[in-house]
């Protein structure tokens, strides 16, 4: 058995495990049968350390990045794009000075992210293009239809508007969208309720955890763009003018910044603002 070092990182509610492998040291266990069992047995709460997931730091392959991040979730499966867990990288990096500026270029399996460290504690993330924008799925869920919006942003998300999401059974509901087959892939769902105009509240049912989380924060900026764009909110939230602000289950706001092109129905300069923390970290064994 080999010890791992370890540090835990919060934001937004979200919470994960970071791993660095720059060195390559872990190569060989990351690829072997045992990884996906110390992934489940790592996240699992009470039991392990806990987490949303695990993010693994390695060298970036790609020549405009300055590091690779690859993100496990805690069923063992590894996943393109995490919003909040991006945030908790850039902090991490930065600050083991695996990193030695604020800001990151990040090579993701979505695509290059760009991290930037912020006064006050905020940590700026621009995620690649949001694509498979599509509007109006309908599916039924226990003799209750339910209209959905559906988009990729990085990871794939089902958007439901609510009236009120403290009322929505988010373990049961979530778990037949998330297996759905009318999106074609795995998806987050998240349910939404408008408190006004550029302000919402969001819980959202992740894949991979298979569970309600705090957090999410790929799903808050889907939440936040595809309801912009379903009540054709005023000028400046479709233009990144002024954030959309998303309330989570996890009791903070992320803000959300994005451009959308109602011509070409295309997104793009997507970014989210959180406030990573540490919580603490400490060693494993592999």
């Amino acid at each position: 058995m080999k010890n791992i070092k370890f540090y835990k990182i919060n934001a937004g509610g979200n919470d994960f495990i970071c791993i660095d492998n720059l060195s390559g040291e872990f190569n060989d266990f990351i690829s072997g049968a045992l990884f996906s069992d110390f992934l489940i047995k790592t996240c699992r709460r009470g039991l392990g350390i806990g987490g949303d997931g695990i993010i693994i730091a390695e060298k970036a392959t790609d020549p405009l990045a300055d590091i690779q991040a690859r993100f496990f979730e805690p069923d063992g499966s590894e996943v393109e794009l995490c919003g909040n867990g991006t945030a908790c990288f850039v902090y991490w990096v930065y600050h083991q000075k695996l990193v030695k500026h604020k800001e990151i270029a990040i090579q993701t399996r979505a695509g290059i992210s760009n991290g930037q460290l912020k006064g006050n504690g905020f940590c700026s993330v621009c995620v690649p293009n949001p694509s498979l924008f599509r509007q109006d799925i309908c599916i039924a869920i226990n003799n209750t239809i339910l209209n959905s919006d559906f988009i990729v942003t990085g990871t794939g998300h089902a958007v439901v508007l609510v009236e009120d999401v403290d009322q929505v059974n988010v373990g049961h509901v979530g778990y037949h969208i998330r297996h759905h087959q009318s999106y074609g892939q795995a998806v987050n769902a998240n349910f939404t309720e408008i408190l006004s105009e550029g302000h919402i509240k969001v819980r959202t049912f992740e894949f991979g955890v298979e569970a309600e989380t705090l957090a999410c924060g790929t799903g808050s900026a889907s939440a936040a763009m595809l309801t912009a764009v379903r009540y054709d909110w005023d000028y400046d939230y479709l233009h990144g003018i002024r954030p959309v602000l998303v309330d989570v289950k996890g009791g903070v706001t992320l803000k959300i910044w994005f451009n959308y092109d109602q011509s070409q129905k295309r997104f793009f300069d997507v970014c989210l603002e959180t406030i990573p923390t540490p919580v603490y970290e400490g060693i494993t064994a592999s």
